[in-house]
């Protein structure tokens, strides 16, 4: 019995080099890509804001689970003299998250939201619905789960609770589900 499983053994390791194939593996998910400056000059001029990747500045890194996301100028704002701050975010926060690009010699005036005048904008969030709030600071971002306390459409300002502090904040909704927090309160 013994030399038996011996024999099974000996037969199985030498076979196993033979038993290995070279399919490749199942799908994974998909390797995170790095936002690059000119897909951010790319979505800018979408909105006739015409820049270069060099006047564009990412303020982190920005990664997204595909090599050409589909990005969407949220809001543009003043920033310094001659520096304009921009937060753009993906058409699905699966490719990836809100994030703030810096550009170089483009002053815009006060602060706009993107939003089309001639259509109204649909409701993405609705009261009670669970949302991603999102912030970021100079050196420090965060999300958090969060509860909309009411409806709100792209670009509009509306109040979100935080169930774990039970503290209520206004955020501006940047797309279905999620809400961009600009200060802590």
């Amino acid at each position: 019995m013994r030399r038996s499983y011996n024999m099974l053994l000996l037969c199985l390791v030498l076979a196993s080099p033979l038993l290995a194939t070279n399919a490749p593996a199942s799908p994974a998910e998909p390797v995170p890509a790095p936002i690059t400056p000119q897909q951010v000059a790319n979505a800018l001029a979408k909105h006739e804001i015409k820049v270069t990747p060099d006047e564009v500045e990412l303020l982190s890194p920005v990664m997204a689970r595909s090599s050409d996301p589909d990005l969407t100028l949220v809001r543009i704002e003043p920033s310094g003299q001659s520096d304009s701050q921009v937060v753009i975010s993906c058409e699905s926060t699966r490719v990836c998250l809100p994030f703030f690009v810096l550009l170089h010699g483009l002053r815009t005036g006060p602060p706009k939201r993107i939003l089309s005048s001639r259509n109204p904008s649909p409701i993405l969030i609705r009261s009670g619905d669970p949302v991603v709030l999102v912030y970021h600071a100079k050196h420090m971002s965060f999300t958090q789960p969060v509860v909309s306390l009411q409806n709100g459409a792209l670009g509009q300002t509306i109040r979100v609770r935080n169930t774990a502090q039970n503290k209520v904040h206004l955020a501006q909704v940047v797309r279905p589900g999620v809400v961009y927090l600009d200060r802590l309160d």
